[in-house]
């Protein structure tokens, strides 16, 4: 086996993810090519600018170490699913920033081996024989590969025949992704699609297997996953893929007939001819009469086995035949009901954006006049503090004026007390003179009567200074009792103002608090209905005429909804609702007319959880059983749910508090359910 075939279409180690979400970010991107790599070493990944204006999508650029790495990361990684990304979204690679490769031009091809290989190791076991667009493994559509043209794939299976025989033993089949191989022709006309065509011998008996077409290889698919090794009126029905003949006949031809444990339908004929074989599908076309039944036809001769044979054969016919009247007119009632909710879901769309819009014009008015009175808050305010600045100015300019009129009597009284001090001194000097005079007598009466003049004067004047001192002090005592009355009222109204100011923060910190939860109300509500209606359309697979509500499908709900329950990271834009919490019961989950979901938390109840952990016990092996014990065990506990905080994302309180009960009873139950199966491990 020589070198690597070279690539026709990547000739550069660089890769192109377009349309990606804003939810998409680098790590999203680097543990989708982790998974299907098993290695980051060498990849660098970045997202290209837009400009200023922000993208609704974006596109990243992811660089390789060589080209062999970004043909190989093409190969698995193109069209597969990026994880953790609600909606789901796929990932589109491509050679540049702007445009997609052309879709292959060759077959897909099925791998058939009995080894298990990865994705990756299966892309290093074909890459040798040919340029790979697409590599897939699948745990029930098996191991697929993809060349990007028809040439290369037959090229490849010629390569593969003449291969060493070191290599694992594998051989490559051209199939049709659009059409499926079926074992049970009746069950594939009913359920599957009415393009289907069954394969009979010649003399109109089936052959038990037939084809059927579908429009996308996606639906082909959808039949594989969900009817195959199914079960229908006692019959098992093996679909798989139709495979297509190529130029290489050197591999045997898979067998296409039903499994030995597939149990035969019953044959109108006493032949010991097989009702199946392994032959070539041309040769089984083809195959003449068999001479039993040669001889059968030529003597004429019917037994009375051949008659209990054809009658039995005639009334199961006829049954089945009305079961399956019945089906298809409970088919056309379900499409015309789905048609009358479609109206209704179309009326309640109606109403409930009309509401919307009203609920929206009703908010920008309470807005509006929640602007207005702020705004006349604030030119109050604005007044009040102009007002405020004004009598400051006034009372300051006052105080200057009483503490200049303070100094001004200040002054005056030391100058009185300055006169008092020279009027005692005067009549000292007064009384010296007198007593020098009173040597001279006849000027002695003279002199007293000089100096009780002057006495008296200058108790007069001593009594007017004091009652001129006294007033000074009255007018200084007064002025002080102002200036105290002032600094109260100064104080008093820098009191009065700072209430003021608290009362109206706190005033406008209470409507901003009332405007962010009625907004956060509002958010929640938007969510809650977004988020059952997400689980409406993904139980709506369950509701179809063709899917009758039993315990199987109740299980396979319970399956897909607790790997999305440990995934999901709730919060208030994506809460917790009845309808997506994985309950272990087997009770139908139902929509009404008004898509309203008819199941209800008192239906969880202690005896529901152990009849649903019975009959998974009789389905499942031990060890399946006790691993889901264990999940589910540990999935409800309160402490789970507390680290998590469920419940915090819910904001309706009846809500809540079914659903904190509904979680408790599960964990109750719970409790016993896994002991049991501890002491039987």
């Amino acid at each position: 086996m020589g070198a690597e075939p070279p690539a026709t279409h990547i000739s550069k180690p660089t890769l192109y993810a377009q349309d990606l979400s804003l939810d998409v970010d680098i790590s999203t991107l680097k543990q989708t090519f982790e998974e299907v790599l098993g290695t980051l070493a060498g990849i660098r990944i970045s997202f290209l600018s837009k400009g200023k204006k922000r993208p609704l999508c974006r596109t990243a650029r992811i660089d390789f170490v060589d080209i062999t790495e970004a043909q190989k990361a093409f190969a698995l990684a193109n069209l597969r699913p990026i994880p953790n990304i609600s909606p789901p979204q796929i990932i589109k690679l491509s050679i540049s920033s702007n445009t997609l490769l052309p879709d292959p031009q060759g077959n897909p091809r099925l791998v058939k081996t009995s080894s298990h290989f990865t994705s990756a190791e299966l892309y290093t076991l074909i890459r040798p024989f040919g340029d790979l667009a697409a590599v897939r493994v699948d745990s029930d559509l098996g191991a697929t590969v993809q060349f990007w043209t028809e040439d290369d794939a037959k090229a490849a299976e010629v390569a593969v025949n003449n291969a060493s025989s070191r290599l694992p033993k594998f051989a490559l089949q051209a199939f049709d992704p659009r059409k499926l191989f079926c074992t049970n022709p009746l069950v594939l006309n009913i359920c599957l699609d009415d393009s289907a065509y069954v394969i009979h011998k010649r003399g109109g008996r089936s052959k038990c297997y037939g084809f059927v077409s579908f429009s996308t290889t996606e639906e082909a698919a959808y039949a594989i996953r969900h009817h195959n090794q199914t079960n229908w009126l006692s019959k098992t029905i093996v679909v798989r893929y139709s495979e297509l003949k190529t130029a290489i006949e050197t591999q045997p031809e898979p067998n296409i007939c039903r499994d030995e444990s597939i149990p035969e339908p019953i044959s109108p004929f006493l032949s010991d001819t097989p009702t199946c074989h392994n032959d070539d599908s041309t040769t089984s076309l083809n195959d003449p009469p068999t001479s039993h039944l040669k001889a059968e036809s030529s003597q004429g001769l019917l037994t009375e086995t051949l008659l209990k044979n054809i009658i039995y054969f005639n009334e199961q016919l006829a049954k089945a035949t009305e079961s399956h009247q019945l089906e298809i007119r409970s088919m056309k009632e379900n499409m015309k009901m789905l048609e009358r909710e479609r109206d209704e879901l179309k009326t309640v769309k109606v109403a409930a954006e009309k509401e919307s819009e009203e609920r929206a014009v009703r908010q920008q008015v309470e807005v509006d006049c929640l602007r207005a009175e702020n705004k006349s808050s604030k030119e109050r305010y604005e007044a009040m503090e102009s007002q405020y600045t004004l009598l400051s100015n006034t009372f300051e300019a006052q105080c200057a004026t009483m503490i200049g009129e303070k100094e001004d009597l200040q002054r005056q009284l030391e100058q009185v007390e300055h006169d008092r001090d020279d009027w005692r001194r005067n009549f000292e000097v007064s009384e010296s003179r007198c007593k020098i005079l009173e040597l001279d007598r006849p000027l002695w009466n003279e002199v007293k009567r000089q100096k009780e003049k002057e006495k008296e004067e200058f108790q007069r004047a001593e009594e007017a200074l004091k009652k001129e001192v006294k007033e000074l002090e009255r007018r200084l005592r007064e002025m002080n009792e102002r200036e105290k009355e002032w600094e109260k009222a100064k104080m008093k109204q820098q009191d009065e103002e700072a209430a003021r100011k608290a009362r109206d923060e706190e005033a406008r910190k209470k409507r901003e608090a009332e405007l962010a939860e009625k907004a956060r109300q509002t958010a929640w509500k938007a969510a809650a209905i977004a988020e059952s209606e997400r689980c409406r359309k993904r139980d709506m697979r369950y509701h179809c005429s063709l899917r009758i509500w039993d315990n199987r499908v109740a299980l396979e709900r319970f399956n897909l909804l607790i790997t999305e329950f440990e995934t999901l990271r709730f919060s208030e834009s994506q809460p917790v609702m009845l309808a997506n919490v994985p309950w272990p019961v087997l009770c139908p989950f139902f929509y009404d007319a008004n898509q309203s979901l008819t199941f209800r938390a008192e239906d969880i109840t202690w005896e529901a959880v152990e009849k649903f952990f019975a009959y998974v016990r009789r389905t499942y092996s031990v060890g399946q059983y006790n691993k889901l014990v264990e999940r589910v065990h540990r999935l409800f506990h309160p402490d789970k749910w507390g680290s998590r905080r469920l419940l915090d994302t819910v904001q309706d309180t009846d809500l809540r508090k079914s659903l904190q009960s509904a979680g408790n009873i599960v964990a109750q139950a719970m409790t016993p359910i896994w002991r049991r199966s501890k002491d039987e491990v």
